[in-house]
């Protein structure tokens, strides 16, 4: 009940105008053009759409009109400029509880605590980069003085009653931070949506203090990688001697999973 109830609250974010247009294709689909095929052309970009997150593939699909059924949905998502990370906040939690992925979830805060455990002492400020709806929260000492930042303010909202001192609306590649300021930086399914990590791991190297660490993950070339690939998500591999060369840092920890490999850096000092 709690996911149909957060699956509702998200739909009402949708803006009229794109919901209108959605309907009015759907009333077209099942009355007026039955044998068109134009109701699948609609649930294959809704989906990659929303598994995506979104505007650089609506921009693809309009210059290549690979659903030409669909122009008007279309063209109301680019130009609205969707916040499909947003959308996602409001059951991003409550589908994480169901199996599989409460499975899969366990066992990466696992493999992120042991890793956190290789590092001498976690102490000071704490900045988690993609913060989302707070999950690492279970795992990070409430004791800790933990920065989030987010892109999505909807994101950012669902970690206010978790065990964040600060919250940050902010891309992660240009950091509005203080030089050499933390003494642990998180950064968790984040760097497998970048192309070309180079500027992110520039500003994680610039905030973190000397002696300092970066708790970050990477996607393996794995089934579970392919399968979440296969349906849309533009993730990126990175090779751990790759970063460990742009990060400037030495790797000290790594724990790998079908899902995600977990990797501890520590900043020279």
């Amino acid at each position: 009940m709690r996911l149909i109830l957060s699956v509702w609250k998200c739909i009402q974010q949708i803006p009229k105008a794109l919901l209108s247009s959605i309907l009015k294709e759907t009333v077209i689909w099942i009355f007026i053009r039955p044998t068109g095929g134009r109701p699948m052309k609609c649930i294959l970009m809704t989906g990659l759409v929303f598994f995506t997150g979104g505007s650089e593939v609506v921009r693809a699909l309009l210059k290549i009109r690979i659903f030409s059924g669909s122009w008007e949905v279309l063209q109301l998502m680019s130009t609205m400029m969707i916040d499909i990370w947003g959308l996602k906040a409001c059951f991003y939690d409550q589908i994480r509880e169901y199996w599989p992925l409460n499975r899969i979830l366990k066992l990466e805060l696992a493999n992120i605590q042991k890793v956190l455990g290789q590092a001498v002492s976690i102490e000071g400020p704490v900045l988690d980069l993609g913060c989302g709806t707070g999950t690492l929260s279970r795992i990070l000492s409430s004791r800790l003085d933990i920065t989030g930042i987010d892109k999505s303010r909807q994101m950012l909202n669902r970690c206010r009653k978790k065990s964040y001192h600060y919250l940050v609306q902010a891309n992660a590649q240009c950091l509005p931070l203080r030089k050499n300021c933390y003494n642990l930086v998180v950064a968790v399914g984040l760097l497998e949506y970048f192309r070309n990590p180079d500027f992110l791991l520039s500003a994680v190297h610039d905030v973190i203090r000397p002696g300092g660490y970066f708790l970050f993950t990477i996607s393996p070339s794995t089934w579970f990688t392919c399968l979440r690939k296969a349906g849309g998500i533009p993730l990126y591999y990175h090779s751990t001697d790759a970063i460990i060369e742009k990060a400037e840092m030495a790797c000290i920890a790594s724990e790998k999973s079908s899902s995600q490999i977990v990797l501890l850096f520590q900043k020279r000092r």
